[in-house]
């Protein structure tokens, strides 16, 4: 009983964990040349890298000046975004693709993180996507786990409505889900990490799951305009990869600080992300692969088909490698500063 009170308590927390941090950078006065960084609370491993950067003196080593702007989830970020109060997102797939396609002065210029969508049930009744049918279900609205829920819906002959043997779907923001399913509300849940093992830790069962990726995109037009600052701003990640890689604990404990969620449930979190196996920085890759291209292009197909954006961006062209390369050769030239990495607060 204490776990499935405990859980949806601390998930509630991640709301007053995002103010927490969004009050805390507001204060401060934007300098010349700063980098205004949105980032996303509830969500990991991004949270983890990003936190990386917020307590090391990683980005003072590669002469990159980010302020770290906090938000729930997508939705939250990208408004931001389109009303030019960040200057760079951290987002998944889906979030991506919805500020591109409303606004497409923004390019993607590096991979932040490989992770698991998963659809969650509360009983263990329903373990197959069939078994939705005449059940409740919850999708973030705008969030990464939207069109991979309603696609996974067609996929298996199961439509949406209130009717007999429809499922229906409720628009439920991440943060809440556990108090949802905990209180009966809906019957299962599409989400990522930490909310996905939060959801078991209540007794949930996996019913489906697959890889997203999530991306760096920048404003297309600050990018032009400071071509350093991004390329100085990706050494960072790429040295915050490997820090987080090898102080998995610390960066687990700043996360969940950051999050306002308890560490023992991050660490229980599934992580997919390759870079977290690095063993030295020449193990670090941010770059976006074809493979990533074409799995973006699918997710935005079905977005489109599904009526959840105006227009299908052509993915790939909204794609920037140069900064990277730009970073990587730079690197090259100076080598990388990790043995000069330190910690700056606890």
């Amino acid at each position: 009983m204490r776990k499935k009170v405990l859980v949806p308590a601390l998930l509630t927390v991640l709301i007053c964990g995002y103010f927490i941090w969004r009050f805390a950078n507001a204060g401060r006065e934007v300098q010349a040349d700063d980098v205004r960084v949105g980032w996303q609370t509830a969500w990991a491993t991004q949270g983890q890298i990003i936190q990386a950067m917020a307590h090391t003196n990683i980005p003072t080593l590669y002469e990159s000046h980010p302020i770290f702007l906090a938000f729930q989830y997508g939705p939250d970020l990208n408004e931001a975004a389109i009303t030019g109060n960040i200057d760079v997102t951290n987002s998944g797939i889906v979030p991506t693709i919805n500020l591109i396609a409303k606004d497409p002065d923004w390019v993607i210029v590096g991979r932040v993180v490989d992770f698991p969508i998963a659809i969650v049930s509360r009983e263990s009744s329903i373990r197959t996507l069939e078994d939705l049918r005449g059940h409740s279900f919850a999708v973030p609205t705008g969030g990464g786990s939207h069109p991979f829920a309603l696609q996974s819906l067609r996929d298996h002959g199961l439509s949406v409505g209130d009717g007999p043997g429809q499922v229906k779907v409720v628009n439920i923001k991440p943060t809440e889900m556990a108090i949802a399913m905990s209180q009966k509300k809906v019957d299962a849940a599409a989400i990522w990490e930490p909310i996905r093992t939060a959801l078991l830790e209540q007794g949930g069962n996996v019913v489906a799951e697959t890889r997203y990726v999530g991306f760096i995109t920048v404003n297309r037009s600050f990018a032009r305009r400071y071509p350093g600052r991004v390329s100085d701003l990706l050494k960072s990640y790429i040295e915050a990869n490997l820090y987080v890689a090898k102080h998995r604990d610390q960066t687990d404990t700043w996360f969940a600080e950051a999050s306002n969620m308890d560490k023992s449930l991050i660490q229980k979190i599934k992580v997919i992300e390759p870079n977290l196996q690095a063993k030295g920085i020449n193990d670090i890759s941010i770059g976006v692969s074809d493979g990533d291209i074409s799995l973006a292009q699918s997710v935005a197909a079905r977005m489109r088909e599904a009526g959840l954006i105006g227009r299908l961006p052509r993915m790939a062209d909204y794609i920037d490698m140069s900064y990277l390369k730009r970073s990587q050769s730079e690197l090259t030239m100076s080598g990388h500063k990790t043995a000069r990495v330190s910690v700056t607060k606890n």
